[in-house]
């Protein structure tokens, strides 16, 4: 019999009653990893969460950098998982110091190697500084997860300063399996928290990360660098948008084109015109799918030119539906302003 996909972490929140926001937030905290101890702490933070008022206060302290507010949260179960997440944007605060001590001396590089120690006991100060609630008994899988926690907190260059490598050179240590699934992916999770654009191009780039590479993209903030991101991964596809012409889709390529879900700056746009161009003289059905996904972020200013570039299969159905809509966005534009 075939496999039967099991419920979603987003499904059995929202199975506790949660609200549909509450939802959301949680499933974006912990979407790194379905881990089963963070799946737990997911489940059990459904029932913790802060109201929506509170997490607005908090969101105000950080903007203020008013750490002393922020360690006040932490004493509250209420609050102490969002209190913690803005604490680590605060390199110099009181709390980022605490979890360095944590795990600074866990991680060693001898020759080619990564060795790392797993956590061996959660601690009630551990716990107050918004790691889950363990169980009665630390299975191996949660003894790792627990490093990954304290790993992705950190920023990721502060193992490049402790280890006087790049992110390249860190990333082509030799690891275990428990150890890829801790550290790496920690890095991994701290490069996304922390947008650290220099850790988020070399996961793009590298090859061995492949199957999460596009969805990298879909967890940065800034539209920027994105751009920026989408780019370097077309120029390791050879600077086409796809691996053939026979349909078979790069999958990184498209996630993160998919994930580029903001209007286009000019320079990105001309950047990219011409492979549109030649994706939609392709006899394939994917051509289509890019110009549907894209139309509504190309920048209208760059009508003209789009229509220019596409005038050699301006009869191509897919051609046609995307100028439509750049120029009914022009009409728009034009209405509004």
């Amino acid at each position: 019999m075939p496999k039967t996909k099991g419920p979603t972490l987003k499904d059995q929140l929202t199975a506790c009653g949660l609200t549909r926001q509450q939802v959301k937030l949680l499933v974006q905290e912990y979407e790194i990893t379905l881990a089963p101890v963070f799946l737990r702490a997911a489940l059990k933070a459904g029932k913790d969460l802060a109201p929506l008022d509170e997490q607005d206060d908090l969101d105000r302290y950080a903007a203020a950098q008013d750490e002393e507010a922020l360690e006040k949260a932490l004493d509250d179960k209420w609050a102490r998982r969002k209190a913690a997440q803005l604490l680590s944007k605060m390199p110099q605060s009181r709390y980022m110091k605490r979890m360095e001590e944590r795990v600074l001396t866990r991680l060693r590089v001898k020759g080619n190697v990564l060795e790392a120690d797993c956590v061996e006991c959660v601690t009630d100060d551990m716990v107050r500084d918004g790691l889950p609630v363990p169980g009665s008994t630390l299975s191996i899988v949660d003894r790792w997860d627990y490093l990954y926690a304290l790993v992705r907190v950190m920023p990721p260059n502060v193992w490049e300063r402790k280890f006087n490598m790049t992110p390249a050179q860190l990333l082509r240590l030799q690891t275990d399996n428990w150890q890829k699934r801790s550290v790496v992916e920690g890095w991994r999770g701290a490069a996304i928290l922390h947008q650290d654009e220099n850790w988020l191009e070399v996961f793009c780039m590298d090859p061995s990360f492949d199957g999460a590479a596009g969805l990298l993209v879909h967890h940065v903030v800034e539209s920027g660098l994105r751009e920026r991101l989408l780019l370097k991964l077309i120029q390791r596809n050879n600077g086409t948008l796809y691996v053939s012409t026979t349909g078979d889709v790069n999958q990184p390529v498209m996630t993160a084109l998919k994930a580029c879900n903001h209007e286009w700056s000019e320079a990105f746009a001309r950047t990219l015109l011409p492979l549109l161009v030649k994706e939609a003289s392709k006899p394939s059905r994917y051509g289509v799918f890019v110009l549907e996904e894209v139309a509504a972020y190309f920048p209208v200013s760059l009508l003209e030119s789009a229509e220019r570039e596409f005038q050699s299969v301006s009869e191509v159905p897919s051609v046609v539906i995307f100028l439509a809509t750049l120029r009914f966005k022009s009409e728009i534009y034009t209405v509004l302003n």
